[in-house]
């Protein structure tokens, strides 16, 4: 089993604030083949995170109707904030941390199976997995993966900052 290289990650969009285990952003910049130049702006491909649901540190039962209701909003969230720490404890030595303009897009809840799964074996299939977790710490048996989308227009762009 390989060891856990990074540590905590808080995420706060509106009235959403939760801890996930684990949170993936995925920003691209278009080039042309030939030549290598950039032919566009940077795009955020995909926010996603997961967060062992049964764990209220990380995740409470308000939060989740938090996160409920803003898949039914019409209006995008003013701030999405996804901060990484260098190490478990909550709040301290940031390692970097990614503002948009953005919602909410998608929610899932899945049951990997058993605590010691792989949860690239779920529904999800986003590439993350629980065994360097500390499975015999925490037991993780309800995933929840909330995604996330940023604006791509010129006011959404405005509000994009990547900083440590």
């Amino acid at each position: 089993m390989a060891a856990r290289t990074y540590g905590a990650c808080h995420i706060e969009a509106g009235k959403i604030d939760l801890w996930p285990n684990e949170a993936r952003v995925r920003i691209l910049s278009p080039r042309d083949q030939a030549t290598g130049q950039a032919t566009g702006r940077h795009q955020i491909q995909g926010i996603s995170a997961w967060v062992n649901a049964s764990d209220e540190s990380r995740i409470t039962q308000d939060v989740l109707m938090e996160v409920w209701k803003s898949m039914f909003a019409n209006e995008m969230l003013t701030k999405v904030s996804i901060t990484w720490f260098t190490n478990e404890a909550k709040g301290a030595n940031v390692l970097a941390n990614l503002e948009f303009q953005g919602s909410v897009t998608g929610f899932e809840f899945f049951n990997p199976g058993t605590p010691m799964s792989d949860i690239t074996d779920g529904p999800a299939k986003g590439g993350m997995s629980i065994a360097d977790h500390k499975p015999e710490a925490m037991m993780m048996s309800n995933i929840m993966v909330v995604q996330f989308v940023a604006t791509t227009t010129d006011k959404g762009y405005g509000a994009l900052k990547f900083t440590k």
